[in-house]
């Protein structure tokens, strides 16, 4: 987590853009949908390497789905990086993260936490050789659930 923390620092301070004191939330919404779009398009995620990006509007969220995404998800699906042993704030509190796919976790969700109060997007790593990855943007940061915050060690603040 720390080692991440460290190679994270210039994206962990970018993300001071999504904080509602001095961006409305609905633009900074379009912008992390549009850029995790755009950015794992660009990763060449999908079953056929072409950057196919599954998005579903739920009204309240949008959920961004990579099967499997390019860079992580392709890592863990190989099994040729190492994975979590042991559960940790910084990787969701699972254990089978692929230690690649634990920057996700502390710069979107962990950092932004404990930066803005909520998280940028909420994650669902693939924990499986094979598995999915989901990233989910909310419409509005209060209606992020709370496990959200608890499978990393945060409570969420009223």
């Amino acid at each position: 987590g720390a080692v991440w923390r460290e190679l994270e620092a210039d994206g962990i301070a970018a993300y001071a853009r999504y904080d509602r004191d001095g961006t409305p939330w609905p633009e900074s919404f379009a912008f992390l949908v549009q850029c995790a779009i755009e950015g794992m398009h660009g990763h060449l995620g999908g079953p056929r390497a072409l950057g196919e990006v599954s998005v579903i509007d739920h009204g309240d969220r949008v959920q961004l789905t990579f099967a499997p995404c390019g860079s992580g998800g392709r890592l863990r699906a190989a099994e040729r990086f190492g994975v979590t042993t042991e559960r940790h704030d910084w990787a969701w509190n699972e254990i089978g993260v692929c230690h690649y796919c634990v920057h996700c976790c502390v710069l979107q969700q962990l950092s932004a936490i404990d930066n803005l109060g909520y998280p940028a997007r909420v994650i669902d790593p693939p924990l499986r050789p094979g598995d999915s990855c989901s990233w989910t943007v909310y419409r509005d940061p209060d209606d992020v659930p709370a496990e959200a915050y608890r499978r990393v060690g945060r409570d969420k603040r009223s």
